[in-house]
């Protein structure tokens, strides 16, 4: 049969007239995490947000150490104390007893300080920075 140009019966009306339909938005699964995020406290922060930067490019010369320093922070966002800065992050958190979610935090703890440094250094006013772990939807500042 051709559909270019023929109507074609929907199947999903019916049931989301009746209100027994399911959007996307309504499917769970166990180990979801982008709901967490974008229903998460921060994420409603980022919304209210002044501005918002996604991968914003960062570079600047750290004459301490005699070396250029560049990358992308995955999320910036104004509000009236400053800048917020944020990097997501995917990695399985390690279990407790390996150090859980601080282990992690402390392992990304120089970059998220460097993307803080080289902010500072173009002018802009950082309140805070963290990690956005999508094992738990959470942005931790750091």
């Amino acid at each position: 049969m051709a559909y270019i140009g023929s109507s074609v019966k929907r199947r999903e009306d019916v049931p989301l007239l009746r209100g027994v339909g399911k959007y996307v938005g309504d499917i769970r699964r166990p180990g979801m995490v982008h709901a967490a995020i974008l229903r998460s406290p921060a994420m409603e922060r980022v919304r209210a947000a002044r501005r918002v930067w996604r991968e914003l490019p960062l570079a600047w010369y750290d004459a301490g150490q005699d070396r250029y320093v560049e990358g992308f922070v995955d999320l910036a966002f104004e509000e009236a104390d400053g800048w917020i800065l944020a990097d997501y992050k995917t990695d399985a958190v390690p279990a407790a007893a390996q150090g859980g979610i601080g282990l992690l935090l402390e392992r990304y703890r120089p970059q998220v300080d460097e993307y803080r440094r080289a902010a500072a250094a173009t002018g802009m006013q950082v309140a805070a920075c963290g990690l956005w772990l999508a094992t738990d939807g959470t942005l931790h500042l750091l």
